[in-house]
C-alpha cells in the first residue's frame, strides 16, 4: 500500500502531541526520522495517510497504539559501561562515602536509573554496587529502572545479551554476574538470578508526577534531558532534587549540564551533582 508523504501540517500535529504528552521536543530537523519510524505503524495498521494515522493514535481507541508510537519514535542507544567513569565514582567515591556515614552499621541504598533502554545501564550500575558491596557488607540494595519504551524494558526484563555487547565487561565480572548459554543459545549471555533479583523494571514517563514515595541514595539520568526543552528540565530536576537524599547524587550524560537550570545541588564534576 503506498503511504502518502509526510506534510508539515502532519508532522507539527504529532510532534505537538508528542511534546505534550512526553514532553519530546521533535524539531522540523526530526521530519525524516519520524516519517521512517512511523511508516511501518502505518503499513500495519492500513493507513495511507499520517493524519488518519495521527486521528486514531489521538482517540480513545487509540491508546494501544499510542504505546506503539512512543516505542517507534524513542531512541535507544546503549550499552554496558558506557561513560565508565560514573560507574567509578559510584564504587569508589558514592559506595565507601555512605558506608562511613552509617559507621558500619546494617544499611539501605536506594536508586534509579531513569532511562533504562534495553537494561545495559542498570545491570552495569547493578553489577559494580553488587561486586562492591560485598566488601561492604549489611547495605540494603534495590534499583529502580524505568523507561518510556515497553518494547525495550521487555529486553531488559529478559536480561540476554550476545557476546559483543559485553566486550567492556570484564572477565572476571562477565563470570561472576552472567550464565553462559549453551547449544541453541551458544554465544548468548543471560544476567543472573542474583543481579536481576535487585532491580524493579517499570513504565515510567518523566513529564508526569513520579509514582516514587521513597527517597533515594543518587538517580541516574543520563542522555535524557536533551529530548526536553528548558522549562520541562526544569520541572524534571526539581523533582530530582525532592526525591534525593541529603549526600544523595544525580549522574547526567557527559554532553548534558545543568546550565541554565536553577537547582540547590553541588557540582562535583562534570555531570555529577551532589544533594547538600
Amino acid at each position: 500500500m503506498a503511504i502518502n508523504e509526510l506534510s508539515d501540517s502532519e508532522f507539527q500535529l504529532i510532534s505537538a502531541y508528542v511534546y505534550k504528552h512526553y514532553g519530546i521536543v521533535l524539531k522540523q530537523d526530526k521530519k525524516e526520522l519520524v516519517k521512517s519510524r512511523l511508516n511501518r505503524r502505518l503499513q500495519i495498521l492500513g493507513y495511507s495517510s499520517y493524519r488518519k494515522y495521527f486521528d486514531f493514535v489521538s482517540s480513545k481507541e487509540g491508546k494501544d497504539e499510542r504505546v506503539e508510537m512512543i516505542n517507534a519514535l524513542s531512541t535507544n542507544l546503549t550499552f554496558f559501561y558506557r561513560e565508565e567513569k560514573h560507574f567509578r565514582f559510584l564504587r569508589e567515591k558514592l559506595l565507601p562515602e555512605l558506608h562511613l556515614m552509617n559507621r558500619g552499621e546494617s544499611f539501605s541504598l536506594r536508586g534509579w536509573c531513569t532511562a533504562a533502554s534495553t537494561g545495559e545501564e542498570p545491570y552495569t550500575i547493578a553489577i559494580e554496587t553488587l561486586d562492591s558491596l560485598e566488601e561492604i557488607p549489611g547495605c540494603d540494595f534495590k534499583l529502580l529502572a524505568t523507561d518510556i519504551s515497553t518494547r525495550v524494558l521487555d529486553i531488559a526484563k529478559r536480561g540476554i545479551y550476545d557476546s559483543e555487547r559485553l566486550d567492556k565487561i570484564t572477565p572476571a565480572l562477565k563470570s561472576k554476574f552472567f550464565q553462559r548459554g549453551t547449544s541453541d543459545s551458544s554465544g548468548l549471555f543471560k544476567v543472573k538470578p542474583k543481579v536481576r533479583k535487585v532491580i524493579k523494571f517499570n513504565y515510567l514517563n518523566l513529564v508526569q508526577p513520579f509514582p516514587i514515595h521513597k527517597s533515594l541514595d543518587f538517580i541516574f539520568c543520563r542522555n535524557v534531558m536533551i529530548y526536553f526543552d528548558r522549562e520541562t528540565q526544569q520541572q524534571i530536576i526539581d523533582r530530582f532534587v525532592k526525591l534525593l537524599n541529603k549526600g544523595g547524587y544525580l549522574f547526567m550524560g557527559m554532553s548534558e549540564g545543568l546550565s541554565g537550570i536553577k537547582h540547590s545541588l553541588k557540582y562535583v564534576e562534570p555531570s555529577i551533582y551532589q544533594k547538600l
